[in-house]
Formats: structure tokens, sequence, C-alpha cells
């Protein structure tokens, strides 16, 4: 029987200002899916993605990881969010202490905290950046050091939104094959970039006013030109050659 990692049921969720943003909305992830979710800005996955960590709580519905009711506001080490931009997540003296913090909030001492974080320092290849200060980093530089800070509390599932957004075809690279060599049970990506969503998602998305308009394999989705235009989302260049 297939784990459900990630559900969403009969979800309503309004901003402060009365707008809503889901109604009666159903979403179900499991184990082993890397899904991409893409739409045009303002189309709900970041409030998606925000109400799935408990920041947000929605008006209705129920929000269950790995079969546990998500509890909104408490921190819950099986799910980690890789944000947007790195700079809200980065905020120690140091990027050893920012990799180090959530660790030490689970509770390890500082002999397994410093193990835990060499060794997600030397899988990512920054370790001669433990003592320089975050803000004094490269963009790139900057999105590892946030990817290290999720992936060394080893969450079952996480969430990047817009993980490629600033990198350049190097640090790009790199995150492709992070994202390959990822042993969560489950991820769900938001981006822009399709070409990435079409190397590390075997499911993808396209959500539209808090709806889902499409679901299905990669290429499937991302061939249907006809509904993506509909929803301000063009083919990826790969796929046009052989629509």
């Amino acid at each position: 029987m297939v784990r459900k990692v990630l559900e969403l049921e009969n979800i309503e969720y309004s901003h402060d200002d009365g707008h809503q943003i889901f109604s009666n909305f159903n979403l179900t992830i499991n184990d082993g899916e890397t899904v991409g979710i893409v739409g045009s800005n303002g189309t709900g996955k970041t409030t998606m993605f925000l109400l799935s960590t408990g920041i947000y709580q929605p008006k209705k519905g129920q929000i269950r990881l790995l079969g546990k009711k998500v509890s909104p506001r408490k921190f819950n080490p099986s799910i980690g969010m890789v944000f947007q931009n790195q700079d809200d997540q980065l905020f120690s003296p140091s990027v050893y202490e920012d990799i180090a913090f959530g660790l030490l909030n689970m509770g390890f001492d500082n002999v397994a905290v410093e193990k835990k974080a060499s060794k997600i320092m030397d899988r990512l290849n920054i370790s001669h950046l433990k003592n320089k200060q975050p803000h004094h980093l490269s963009g790139g530089e900057k999105r590892l050091v946030a990817i290290a800070g999720v992936l060394v509390m080893e969450p079952e599932f996480i969430i990047w939104d817009e993980p490629t957004s600033n990198l350049d075809m190097r640090y790009r690279r790199r995150l492709i094959d992070i994202i390959k060599d990822s042993q969560q049970s489950a991820m769900m990506i938001a981006s822009h970039d399709l070409e990435f969503i079409l190397e590390v998602c075997n499911r993808v998305i396209l959500l539209d006013n808090g709806q889902i308009i499409l679901d299905g394999p990669p290429k499937k989705v991302l061939r249907n030109e006809l509904v993506l235009s509909q929803h301000g989302i063009e083919i990826p260049f790969s796929l046009k050659q052989f629509n």
C-alpha cells in the first residue's frame, strides 16, 4: 500500500483582507513523489506551502503529514522548507551556527551537531564557508547554506520554493544533483524554471486561482500547450521540439 506523506483535505483559506485563496482544496502527495508545482505568480503556490508547514492555519479542512495532523506554528522536524529568498532563512553570525541551529533546537548535543553539520557541509562542498558570515556570501553560496540547514535535520518531506531563482548554471546544476540524490520520502517544488521541473520531478501540478488545473506526469502536463497558455505558462523549449 502506498504511504501518504502529505494530505490537504477540503482546505479553505483566505487572507486577512478577505481574499479567498483556497476553497475545498484537496491534494495528496505519496511516498516517492517529487511534485513540481507550476503556475503564474499569485496562484497560491507559496500559500499552499505555508499551510503545509503549519505557518498558516486553514479556516477549514485538515492537513496531515505522515498521517499526523499538522499543528499550526509548531516546529515539526519531519518537514523542511527552503524559502525562495535565502536571506529569509539565514540569520546567525556564521554559516556553521546557521546549519547547527535546527539540530540544537531538536536537542542534539554539541558532538552530534558537529558531526552532522560537518557531514552535510562536506556533501554540499561548503566546508570552506564554515566560519564565514552568511551576509558576505554570494547568492549561490547562500542558497547552499540554506539548503544545508534544512537537509541536516533529515526531514522526510521537503518543500522547495523557487530554488533555482537567481542561480547561475553552475549552482543550478549542483542543486539538481542535490535534489536527485535526496533521501527524502517526498518533495514538493515550485518553480518557473520548467526545464528544471522536467529534470527533477516525476509529477507536475498546474495551479491557478487556488485550483488544480492539471495533474500528471511532467511531460504530459507540460506538453499541454493550450491549457498552459490559458493559465499564463509557456511549454518548455525542450518539449516544443517534439510537440
